[in-house]
């Protein structure tokens, strides 16, 4: 009974420390149609291009994802406006009521935050499932503190929602794992990862769990589970629950397949080379970068510690106890998905979120096997556990909370918009690089009250923009830039290798005080309880909360 309160705190606070970032940079304060994460707008757009009368469905840009998040926000959305919550009227109409225009971001976010907390509880099933209470307990509680879960559990993005329908065929594995499953539970595996899949196309490498899980049983001998037809009805409905929830993969195939082969070119390349120098392949960076700026260095530390803890155990120990093969299933598929999912040459923060299960567990498994140590005695391993995991979960959650501050509070954006509405005269002319979701919301806005100068225009690349200010900057009294804008340019011995041009238009820009002068600069830092996170070179998503911006004026 004890426990089962527990679980249900741990999910109601996780589901409060989601439900914080409802209303960050939604279209009223970005005074667009879009929201401080560009990628939000997918969603919004793509059911808006849909033609029902035409029968046509297809999530079209969104297959970027795999557009089954696209539907689950489509058939709430129009609930809502049954209800008569939500008015998704014209595009005008949105542009002039922006406020309205909130309400469907509002509700694809709740969205994601109703899927962040099942995850909670899918990891909490899954531990309690192959070890035990405790540990369920453990990873329940990481998972619902790490800062990139919370964090993407508040966006209008597939990424949690995939996570959920990835966790619950790890579920089912460890069923497969029994060997006393029947095909259902195959069938129900396989349309499980295939409506994973359909949800963002990277979720298919977790089709290798339930196939593990069919190889590594006790039962059978290694010939018998090649020809066990289970194995194909695992992959047939993989394919058949991938086709249910992405139908237009096949009713608009050349669609699909231009945004297929263009997820391919975002793999093989970057658009962010100056992290991919700094920090190296998906592999190393993931260890040395991104996951410590996603989730915080503890968590990494004792995800790795419980692998290498757990694949000694596995190696050395002799017998197939129950233990031991979950924790074969989890070093072996852990494994192949951490190296598959961090191959791609194009990386961020929310792309380590199919990795996040496995930290979890295996930090959950360490401390596990720390209260449970014959090397102690019962007390003092109970001692040992418990200031353990409070080293763990007390550093996690401080990180996490001081980044959704971040969100919470009032944005570097907004304050750079009351800054320029009460300090520049209305005469005077603005240069930006472009107008994007870093752009202060008065210049963003669709008729600014200022003459303002880009760059490039909307659909220009940034570097592209970024050259283009060098002649804007000629004609203008006042340049407003953000650290997306500049951070590229400027980094010692790399930048003049990879953007020479761009650096020097930075440097005779913004950085040439006998041209420009800095008036003023907004920026904050992730702090909470006096523990203050220095901005070091973050993720480039992970910026999205608070980039620093700066006004400059043409000297006279």
């Amino acid at each position: 009974m004890k426990k089962s309160f527990l679980i249900l705190a741990i999910l109601t606070a996780g589901f409060l420390l989601r439900l914080s970032g409802l209303y960050f940079g939604l279209p009223s304060k970005n005074l667009a149609l879009t929201t401080y994460n560009p990628d939000e707008a997918l969603t919004i757009y793509s059911l808006q291009d849909m033609k029902p009368s035409k029968l046509d469905f297809s999530p079209k840009r969104a297959f970027l994802w795999g557009g089954f998040s696209v539907y689950i926000a489509g058939f709430f959305l129009k609930l809502c406006q049954f209800l008569k919550i939500v008015n998704p009227a014209s595009r005008e109409f949105l542009m002039a009521n922006l406020h309205e225009t909130d309400k469907l971001y509002i509700i694809a976010r709740l969205i994601s935050i109703v899927f962040g907390t099942l995850n909670v509880l899918m990891i909490y099933l899954i531990a309690k499932k192959a070890y035990n209470k405790t540990t369920g307990l453990i990873c329940a509680s990481l998972l619902s503190i790490l800062a990139v879960h919370v964090i993407y559990s508040f966006y209008a993005r597939p990424d949690v929602i995939m996570l959920f329908f990835v966790l619950w065929p790890v579920y089912v594995s460890l069923e497969i794992l029994s060997g006393k499953t029947s095909s259902k539970t195959y069938l129900f595996a396989g349309l499980l990862i295939g409506l994973a899949t359909a949800t963002k196309l990277s979720a298919g490498i977790f089709g290798i769990v339930p196939f593990l899980a069919h190889f590594i049983r006790n039962d059978g001998k290694f010939t018998e589970k090649i020809k066990d037809k289970n194995l194909w009805l695992l992959t047939g409905s993989g394919f058949a629950g991938f086709l249910i929830g992405c139908p237009y993969a096949i009713f608009d195939f050349p669609t699909w397949w231009y945004y297929f082969k263009m997820n391919i070119a975002f793999a093989q390349n970057t658009t962010h080379p100056i992290e991919y120098a700094l920090h190296g392949p998906g592999w190393q960076s993931y260890i040395s970068y991104y996951l410590p700026n996603s989730i915080g260095f503890p968590v990494v530390f004792t995800g790795l510690m419980g692998f290498v803890y757990v694949l000694i155990s596995t190696i050395t120990k002799k017998g197939k106890s129950e233990k031991r093969i979950y924790d074969t299933l989890f070093l072996i598929s852990g494994l192949i998905i951490y190296f598959v999912i961090s191959k791609t040459k194009n990386q961020a923060a929310v792309y380590t979120i199919p990795v996040l299960p496995f930290f979890v567990l295996f930090t959950g498994r360490l401390l596990d096997i720390l209260l449970n140590s014959t090397l102690f005695k019962k007390p003092l391993s109970a001692i040992l556990f418990a200031i353990a995991s409070i080293l763990v979960l007390a550093p996690t959650l401080t990180y996490s909370v001081a980044y959704l501050k971040l969100y919470s509070s009032v944005n570097t954006r907004e304050l750079a918009s009351e800054w320029i509405d009460k300090n520049i005269p209305k005469n005077k002319t603005i240069a930006i690089p472009r107008s994007y979701f870093w752009t202060p919301g008065i210049l963003r806005q669709y008729n600014p009250p200022y003459k303002v100068l880009m760059g490039g225009d909307i659909q220009s690349a940034l570097s592209d923009a970024v050259l283009g200010l060098d002649k804007i900057s000629r004609s203008a009294d006042y340049i407003v830039i953000t650290e997306f804008e500049y951070r590229d340019y400027m980094v010692k011995n790399i930048s003049s290798q990879i953007f020479p041009e761009q650096e020097k238009i930075i440097k005779d820009t913004i950085l040439n005080k006998k041209r420009f002068e800095e008036v003023v600069s907004f920026d904050k830092e992730a702090e909470f309880l006096g523990f203050k996170f220095k901005k070091d070179f973050p993720p480039h998503d992970l910026l999205i909360p608070n980039p620093k911006i700066t006004v400059y004026k043409k000297k006279a």
